[in-house]
This record gives C-alpha cells, sequence and structure tokens, in this order.
C-alpha cells in the first residue's frame, strides 16, 4: 500500500475510532442548515449593513487541523535550506501550533470530549497526514493553500 493509501486508510480509522465523534456529527446537518439560512434585513435597514452584523462562522476543526499540518510540513521538509533563517522556522512551527491548539478546541466542543482527548485525536491527525502535507510542499501546491488558512484567535495577537 503506499504512503498516500496507509495516510488516508489512518485519517479514517482515527475518525472511526472516535465513536464521541461519530455521534455528535450525526444530527449536525439540520442545525448547520439554520445556521446558514439568510435572514432579512430589519425594516429600515439595507441588505448590506445586516450583513456586515452577521457573525462570521467559526472555522471547523478539520480546516484548523489542515492547516496545522500544512505550517508543520513547510518547517518540516525546509529546515536546513539556506533561505530559510531559524528565527522564520521557529516561527512557522509556532504557527503549526497555534492551529493545533484551536483545532483541539473546535474538536473539543463540537465533539463534547474532554480537553485531553481532543488534543491527542488532533495530534494523530496531524502525524497521519503531514507525508501528505509534506508531499504537496515538494510539489509546489502547499503555500497556496496556507495562504487560504483562516487566521486563528491566538494570530490576531501577534
Amino acid at each position: 500500500m503506499s504512503r498516500i493509501g496507509l495516510t488516508i486508510v489512518l485519517a479514517g480509522c482515527v475518525l472511526a475510532a472516535m465513536p464521541s465523534f461519530a455521534a455528535q456529527t450525526a444530527d449536525q446537518p439540520s442545525a448547520q442548515a439554520a445556521d446558514d439560512v439568510d435572514q432579512p434585513a430589519e425594516p429600515g435597514q439595507p441588505d448590506d449593513q445586516a450583513a456586515e452584523q452577521t457573525p462570521t462562522k467559526a472555522p471547523d476543526w478539520n480546516t484548523l487541523a489542515d492547516c496545522a499540518t500544512g505550517y508543520l510540513a513547510n518547517w518540516k521538509n525546509r529546515q536546513g535550506r539556506a533561505d530559510r533563517t531559524k528565527e522564520m522556522g521557529d516561527m512557522i512551527r509556532a504557527q503549526s501550533d497555534q492551529y493545533k491548539a484551536a483545532a483541539a478546541k473546535a474538536y473539543q466542543t463540537q465533539a463534547r470530549v474532554p480537553e485531553a482527548e481532543a488534543k491527542q485525536f488532533v495530534e494523530m491527525y496531524v502525524d497521519a497526514n503531514l507525508d501528505r502535507f509534506v508531499m504537496m510542499d515538494k510539489a509546489g501546491e502547499l503555500e497556496s493553500f496556507i495562504d487560504e488558512c483562516p487566521q486563528t484567535d491566538d494570530s490576531d495577537q501577534d
């Protein structure tokens, strides 16, 4: 079996091994659909003002975990290169850690599991997908992926 196939199988096994995740996500679509419905503007308020007041939806744990994996792959694949200073590498590694923490927090909320279980789950997810993201970096596709990563609460404080 190829490394990609093994990574996909491992990621599927991780999700299948977490019954609390499967149970919690089974009834989400209906709740999710209610959040996605456009609300009409209040009388006398233009539609664009109503849109500005609508809170943005927080990114899901999977998106945040993928971003953590992307930053970690960038750090891993490029460490020791002449064009990468130690300080820059440290910043990229710290960004990965911020995304991991945000992913664990989001997973904990979504799956309603203890903090330690959420952190372990995200760590296993990152480990299972790291090689795939390193291959994306080698193919020149990782930077555009990273550019699309959402901001984390911690990244606003830099």
